[in-house]
């Protein structure tokens, strides 16, 4: 029933950042959905120069594994 989840940070932790969970369908059945994951996040140029690929990977691997749970689990 929900389209989009949002996540953020609490005042005062180190880093503030907001994280949205979006959920499309893409026909009229709901039986495929497109899903999109948007991190935003308040670095300095050092640490996003660090830790900038690693959190791409991070995000890249839940997609991997949401996608798979999903067609595992709607396929069986």
């Amino acid at each position: 029933p929900f389209k989009t989840i949002k996540i953020a940070s609490e005042k005062g932790t180190p880093i503030s950042f907001t994280f949205w969970i979006q959920l499309k369908p893409i026909d009229d059945t709901n039986s495929s959905t497109a899903i999109r994951l948007t991190l935003d996040a308040e670095l300095n140029p050092m640490m996003k120069m660090v830790i900038g690929s690693q959190l791409q990977k991070g995000l890249d691997a839940m997609v991997d594994y949401i996608t798979t749970y999903f067609n595992q689990r709607y396929t069986e």
